[in-house]
């Protein structure tokens, strides 16, 4: 299982990091320097600074941060996955989406939801950092059989590789949706769980306190 992990300055994701040691066979590490905030501290600067010396500035932010990218890098090598460093200076939204097109993950990984990740065309895991050993995939609809099919492939690789259980709530009372879904795991009246699987972006279910799955955005 392919995944990647994108960070930030802000934004290092260690529950990500530390859980995809366990889930994937390979790990991208994407690690975006802002664009903005480089101009912006150019521009802050400009006024007391020649150009020469804002770009030798430049430079050096730019050279740490590689630096810091190649110590998550290293880090998670010792751990013996196939880990890929990617190190972009740019606008985020932009060099994330180019990757995801360009890198086809199974999961897009990281500790907090934005809604932002909505308009990529990936699976979503927010990692709480909690200890998973159930795992409830709450299906809206069984009309597009094919996706339902591929959505509860990833679950049983998921569920295999963290040794967890699964469940299946469905929010239809039909009979042959009940029956469709029964033939893929056993189903449960309760959206209790450690890890929740959405078939869609539903914001009432989604808890800070466990980790989440969004497969279709």
């Amino acid at each position: 299982m392919r995944c990647l992990i994108p960070i930030t300055q802000e934004m290092r994701n260690p529950n990500a990091l530390k859980r995809a040691q366990i889930l994937c066979d390979e790990i991208h590490i994407l690690y975006v320097l802002d664009r903005a905030l480089l101009d912006r501290m150019k521009r802050e600067s400009a006024y007391v600074l020649d150009s020469e010396t804002l770009k030798a500035i430049e430079d050096t932010v730019i050279d740490s941060q590689r630096e810091e990218a190649t110590e998550f890098l290293r880090a998670a090598q010792k751990q013996g996955k196939k880990v890929q460093l990617h190190f972009e200076v740019g606008d985020y939204p932009e060099v994330l989406e180019r990757h995801i097109l360009r890198l086809r993950p199974q999961l897009l990984m990281t500790d907090a939801f934005s809604r932002s990740l909505l308009s990529l065309k990936v699976p979503i895991w927010v990692d709480a950092g909690n200890e998973i050993k159930r795992c409830v995939f709450v299906v809206e609809s069984v009309t597009k059989i094919r996706n339902l099919k591929k959505d509860f492939e990833l679950l049983r690789t998921v569920c295999g590789r963290i040794q967890c259980d699964m469940g299946i709530f469905s929010k239809s009372n039909e009979r042959s949706t009940i029956e469709t879904l029964k033939r893929f795991a056993e189903i449960t009246g309760l959206t209790g769980a450690d890890l929740l699987c959405l078939q869609f972006f539903d914001r009432k279910s989604i808890k800070t306190e466990r980790s989440f799955i969004i497969l279709s955005n």
